[in-house]
């Protein structure tokens, strides 16, 4: 192990293969999803009104009182891409309550 960085130095940047002090920039994955098509487009400005839901100002939150009927837990999904398995566990699990998050708008629309 060498010696310890500062957070800041490694968000920064990293050492490369190039050698000592040749750097790039720290990047994990995207930072942009995909540009959406116009029916992906229309898909999320008509669909995605209907199934968002505002979080109630009551403190603490309780997660099962989102639903419109009574569940005995809520399981949180986050990554779930178009949302096949999302959808299967729903449907085998009905005493569930889901929860999907998803960072990128392309992969909702897909289906």
């Amino acid at each position: 192990m060498g010696a310890p960085r500062s957070r800041a130095a490694a968000a920064g940047s990293v050492l490369s293969d190039a050698g000592a002090g040749a750097r790039r920039p720290l990047l994990h994955g995207r930072r942009r999803g995909r540009k959406l098509r116009p029916g992906q487009r229309r898909l999320l400005d008509t669909l995605l009104p209907r199934l968002r839901f505002a979080l109630p100002c009551e403190r603490p939150l309780d997660p099962r009182r989102l639903f419109d009927r009574p569940v005995e837990a809520v399981w949180l999904e986050i990554g779930f891409g178009a949302g096949e398995h999302l959808a299967a566990q729903a449907g085998q699990e009905r005493a569930i309550g889901f929860i999907g998050c998803e960072a990128w708008a392309s992969p909702i629309c897909a289906c």
